[in-house]
C-alpha cells in the first residue's frame, strides 16, 4: 500500500511536522484525506494545520477548521475523525487546546 510520505517531494521549503511523519508512515486505511497538527476543539469541528491534503484544496502547512465532526476512532494508536466527506488523521493537539478546556461547566 503506498503511503502518504510516499507523495512528499524532497523540494518543499517548508518542514513538515515530525508527529504528521509518523502518521504519514502508519497503514491508516484507505480514505483517509489529510493529517492534522495542532488540533484545537471548537465544538462540534476542529482546527489544525493541514498536511497532505490528498484534494488538493489546502496547501501543506495551512490553518483550517474542519466542518461538523459525525464520528471519531482510534486507529493504529491514532484519533480519525470523520466529517460528511473526509477522515482525518489527528497527529498531535494543541497545548493551548488544554489550557482553554473548562474544568467545569459554564453557567
Amino acid at each position: 500500500m503506498r503511503r502518504h510520505s510516499d507523495r512528499l517531494e524532497s523540494s518543499q521549503d517548508y518542514s513538515i511536522p515530525s508527529s504528521v511523519l509518523d502518521a504519514m508512515d502508519k497503514d491508516l486505511g484507505e480514505g483517509i484525506t489529510a493529517f492534522l497538527c495542532a488540533v484545537q476543539l471548537d465544538g462540534f469541528s476542529v482546527n489544525g494545520i493541514i498536511f497532505g491534503d490528498r484534494t488538493g484544496r489546502f496547501r501543506d502547512g495551512a490553518t483550517v477548521r474542519t466542518s461538523t465532526v459525525i464520528g471519531a476512532e482510534m486507529v493504529s494508536g491514532y484519533v480519525v475523525l470523520e466529517t460528511l466527506n473526509s477522515r482525518y488523521v489527528i497527529c498531535d493537539f494543541s497545548p493551548v487546546s488544554e489550557l482553554l478546556r473548562p474544568r467545569q461547566p459554564l453557567h
